[in-house]
């Protein structure tokens, strides 16, 4: 009996892992557009189209009925299904896309502190801007203020999420081509969702 609940539930800890997977990536494919085009336009230019960039991608993910299931669900159902599979699976070595998702787990953690919790604070100077004030220039002001620090936490973010992705993908595409109704019963849910929310 034990075997088949854990069969069962390694299945639906699978289902919910790559579910969220996709669902964290498309929301990712937004949200890095902004740095992307900051990155790729040289000048101030390309700090306003940035700008304009994640105004744009702030309309898809930050709506007050999407964002806890698209971002914050999606990501709370990636780790906890991860953790449940390493449970009932646990393996002597830990594999580079393993690592790479333990270590995105803590500075994910505070880049959503700093970037979308403390601008949530009723304290000045930030009860004095709206969400939407908070610009590229938050983070232009923070690689000014304590350029170490930042850079390091963004390049541990980025080569972090790098990894886990490259290594999650392949496993995503074999996934994906088993669990296909599945998945896209899914997909048609969330769409269906973000229609609705628009």
């Amino acid at each position: 009996m034990a075997n088949a609940t854990q069969e069962r539930l390694w299945r639906y800890a699978t289902l919910a892992q790559s579910a969220s997977a996709a669902t964290v990536g498309s929301v990712l494919i937004v949200h890095l557009a902004a740095p992307v085009v900051a990155a790729l336009v040289p000048g101030p230019g390309g700090v306003d189209l940035a700008n304009q960039t994640m105004l744009l991608g702030r309309e898809y993910y930050q709506q007050a009925l999407l964002e806890p299931i698209v971002v914050w669900g999606a990501m709370g159902m990636h780790v906890g299904a991860s953790a449940i599979r390493r449970w009932l699976r646990p393996t002597k070595r830990t594999s580079w896309h393993a690592f790479a998702g333990l270590a995105l787990i803590p500075v994910v953690a505070w880049h959503v502190c700093l970037n979308r919790l403390v601008p949530m604070t009723s304290r000045a100077p930030i009860a004095h801007l709206s969400p939407s004030e908070l610009d590229m220039a938050h983070v232009g002001a923070g690689l000014q203020t304590f350029p170490i620090v930042t850079w390091s936490f963004y390049t541990w973010l980025c080569v972090a999420g790098a990894v886990h992705m490259v290594g999650g993908l392949p496993k995503l595409r074999r996934r994906y081509a088993r669990t296909r109704s599945a998945m896209q019963a899914g997909l048609a849910l969330a769409g269906g969702a973000m229609q609705r929310t628009a």
